[in-house]
């Protein structure tokens, strides 16, 4: 049994970041460059990026994404591997991000526990602070708004 049912929030036993978790963005891209991956986009990320892009959502989807797997991710730029919007080392759309960026790091694969937390932090700054304590509730909120953008 894990130590948190992510899906419900039905556990028997607390979480192992019960007590919250430091996190402190440092703005820093790590998490925007420098390794393959995806940055998927749900209906309302594509809203939001056209919005404030001041583009239609059609030409979001020809100018920065691609399709994998019948879903929608943005592109990366290669050989860097960085993201379409990462630009002088900072996130373009950073007001419009999509939701998978505005919850890292609270991802449920990297709250499995402190040793997929800790490992996630060896290549993030603002994992490594001891700078602001993220509540319990606020680490629940962006699970559970990660969680609703993605999952079925």
């Amino acid at each position: 049994m894990d130590d948190h049912d992510t899906k419900n929030n039905n556990s028997l036993t607390s979480p192992w970041y019960k007590k919250g978790l430091c996190f402190s963005c440092k703005k820093c891209g790590q998490c925007c460059t420098g390794f393959p991956g995806f940055v998927w986009l749900s209906p309302k990320d594509l809203s939001d990026i056209a919005n404030f892009l001041q583009m239609s959502q059609e030409m979001v989807l020809e100018k920065f994404t691609r399709k994998v797997f019948h879903k929608i991710s943005l592109i990366e730029i290669l050989p860097s591997y960085d993201c379409i919007f990462f630009c002088n080392n900072r996130c373009s759309i950073y007001p419009a991000r999509p939701v998978q960026c505005r919850t890292f790091p609270f991802w449920p694969h990297l709250l499995l526990s402190k040793e997929t937390w800790d490992d996630a932090a060896r290549s993030c700054p603002g994992m490594q602070t001891d700078e602001n304590m993220v509540p319990y509730e606020e680490i629940e909120k962006k699970l559970q708004e990660y969680q609703q953008n993605f999952l079925p």
